[in-house]
């Protein structure tokens, strides 16, 4: 499901954990499992999980600005800016897409 949600543009939602689990840490396992996976996002069954699921679906502030001086001219013009034998890493379309996730 969730190459196919990915292959079609698709935000990919991971399922609620089954447990509350917040004082054992159920709850987190289960979103960071999740994150680590390639999801996006996930379902909550109770209010005290938001929290958690904030903490590790949301961006970092610091990724963020560092992700915005390349994310911007992609979106604008397409261009990634790598320069071919330069020895720096290439940085095509599809990450630059999952940086503007």
């Amino acid at each position: 499901v969730l190459n196919a949600c990915l292959c079609h543009g698709v935000v990919p939602i991971d399922t609620p954990p089954l447990a509350v689990g917040l004082e054992c840490g159920l709850a987190e396992r289960h979103f960071q499992s999740a994150h680590d996976s390639g999801f996006r996002s996930g379902v909550l069954l109770h209010p005290l999980q938001t929290k958690i699921a904030n903490n590790i679906f949301s961006p970092c502030p610091d990724k963020v600005e560092e992700y915005k001086e390349d994310i911007y001219p992609w979106l604008e013009k397409r261009q990634t800016g790598y320069i071919l034998n330069s020895g720096n890493d290439f940085v095509g379309p599809p990450h630059m897409k999952q940086k503007h996730w």
